[in-house]
């Protein structure tokens, strides 16, 4: 499981401490290209939030290249996102 703790009596938003704390864990190389993370599904179960809220936090991070994904259907590991080389490494040059 990912070293993610959320603070849901904090006044930010749970998708932005998940972003945050996914994105250290690139900062800090326990993320490293390649690595997969937990489909979102099943990464809300493990933190017993609402799907909604990981789907926002890789939307984000999606978004801001850090992160890429694939949707196979019928595949045993459906919907899961992995760090892509490049896109990584971008990050840790900023």
């Amino acid at each position: 499981m990912l070293p993610v703790h959320l603070q849901p009596e904090s006044h930010v938003p749970l998708y932005v401490q998940l972003r945050d704390q996914l994105r250290a864990l690139v900062h800090a190389g326990d993320l490293r290209p390649g690595d997969r993370i937990p489909a979102s599904r099943e990464l809300a179960i493990m933190l017993g939030v609402h799907r909604t809220t990981v789907a926002n936090a890789y939307a984000e991070l999606e978004s801001e290249g850090l992160i890429s994904g694939s949707r196979r259907p019928r595949h045993l590991h459906q919907g899961q996102w992995k760090w892509t080389e490049a896109e990584s490494l971008q990050l840790l040059r900023s």
